[in-house]
């Protein structure tokens, strides 16, 4: 593997995460959210 494709490939994998993180937080937001309502 090269490095460049190492770089994208971690490049990827930050942004996944990134994104992951982002949902969790708003779900657990929401699940928060939920539980203030009832």
């Amino acid at each position: 593997m090269s490095l460049e494709s190492v770089n994208r490939f971690r490049d990827k994998d930050m942004r996944e995460n990134k994104e992951i993180e982002r949902i969790s937080k708003s779900s657990k937001w929401l699940s928060e959210a939920m539980r203030q309502y009832k």
